[in-house]
């Protein structure tokens, strides 16, 4: 973790990879239960690294890969880097809509985060057109 005297833009991210998911949650639980921190490689939200090893290990249009987008583009948008959030956001959101599929929870997640993006940039027609894209996809799943 950064140390109290590390800039306030560095952030790290703690990724395992490990291919199972209920082994992540598993392993996770017992670490908090110890009290013990996550494990697995640590890299600066500056580099998309660890994207890359999950393009390399489960490819690049693979759900695995799009959740770690997701998680980059989530710290980067806590971070206030909203501008830098945005490019692999839009991304995550295409590949999804393609591979996942529109009405995918997932891919409504991303289409509402996206949106919210955009709010926050002041791109408010493409805000409102995204985030109506979703409820409509949403809707549809739910009817």
């Amino acid at each position: 973790m950064p140390s109290a005297d590390s800039p306030a833009d560095s952030c790290y991210l703690f990724v395992s990879l490990s291919p199972s998911a209920s082994k992540q949650a598993a392993a996770r639980e017992q670490r908090k239960s110890r009290g013990l921190v996550v494990t697995g490689f640590r890299v600066p939200v500056e580099s998309f690294k660890y994207v890359k090893a999950y393009q390399q290990i489960y490819g690049a249009e693979s759900p695995q890969t799009l959740n770690g987008m997701s998680g980059l583009v989530t710290v980067l948008y806590n971070l206030g880097r909203l501008q830098e959030a945005e490019a692999p956001k839009v991304q995550v959101l295409g590949t999804g809509k393609r591979v996942l599929g529109v009405e995918h929870p997932d891919t409504l997640i991303s289409m509402d985060t996206l949106a919210s993006t955009f709010r926050h940039l002041g791109q408010l027609k493409d805000a409102e057109e995204l985030g109506l894209q979703a409820l409509e996809s949403a809707g549809r799943c739910l009817a």
